[in-house]
This record gives structure tokens, C-alpha cells and sequence, in this order.
């Protein structure tokens, strides 16, 4: 198996299968959800749109992701028919925790989120939940 940079490894040092690092990956999901006191029973929902986000990647690394493929990301859900607003709401707010508290990505900065939370016609509620845990809202 050829290393990786980014590779996680072991407590012994050997490398991560894909599936151990999978399931370290989404346990610091919900280790991020419940920091922000995000209620038991909504998590599943948040790391579900957090595993549709990055199965929609096809492989690609998230962390290497631009603005542009977030923001398609973000717009063709937005616009399904039957999605409410909090549906969508908690997407962004998804989406925006795997970019501001999970990966260390310039996307966190660069794509507008307080936008998308208007889009979603939830943004008061949930942006003010997110603004008292420390993600950033909008370009910084």
C-alpha cells in the first residue's frame, strides 16, 4: 500500500484501512455535533448529509475541493421539490462543519454560508446556533 501524506496512522504506527479511518472520521463528526451541543437525535441527521456530501465527491479529497464544487453542491438539493427549508438549513450547517471543524480546508472562508441560511429560509435559528459555537458565517 503506497503512503500517503495525509495518511492517518495506528497507536502501533501502521496505517488506517479505509474503513478504520471512515469510522474515526465520522466518530470526530459526532464527537464535533455533540461540542456543539446539537441534539442527539439530529445528529444521525447531520452525518448523513455529511456522508451524501462526500459520496457525491466520488472519490475526490475533500480537502481539496473548491468553492465552486461546494456551492453546486449546496444549489442542486436546494432546489428539489418537497425540501423545507430546515431540511436544506441543516445541509449548509452540515456542510459547514465538515469544512469549519473537520477538515482544514480555505473553503470554510471562502464560501458564503450566511447566504446559503437565507437561501434556506432558516438562517436566524440556525446561524445564531452556530454563531454562539464559533463557526464562521461569512467570508472572514
Amino acid at each position: 500500500m503506497p503512503f500517503d501524506d495525509d495518511m492517518e496512522c495506528r497507536d502501533d504506527g501502521l496505517p488506517l484501512s479505509r474503513s478504520d479511518a471512515a469510522s474515526r472520521f465520522f466518530d470526530n463528526c459526532l464527537a464535533a455535533l455533540h461540542r456543539l451541543r446539537t441534539p442527539e437525535k439530529q445528529r444521525r441527521w447531520y452525518v448523513k448529509h455529511v456522508e451524501d456530501f462526500i459520496r457525491a465527491q466520488n472519490g475526490r479529497k475533500i480537502k481539496t475541493l473548491l468553492e465552486a464544487v461546494v456551492e453546486v453542491c449546496l444549489d442542486v438539493p436546494g432546489r428539489r421539490p418537497g425540501l423545507r427549508g430546515w431540511q436544506f438549513g441543516q445541509r449548509v450547517d452540515a456542510i459547514r462543519i465538515l469544512f469549519c471543524g473537520l477538515v482544514d480546508s480555505a473553503v470554510c472562508r471562502e464560501v458564503d454560508w450566511e447566504f446559503w441560511q437565507r437561501s434556506a429560509g432558516a438562517g436566524a435559528c440556525r446561524s445564531a446556533w452556530l454563531r454562539v459555537s464559533g463557526f464562521p458565517l461569512s467570508r472572514e
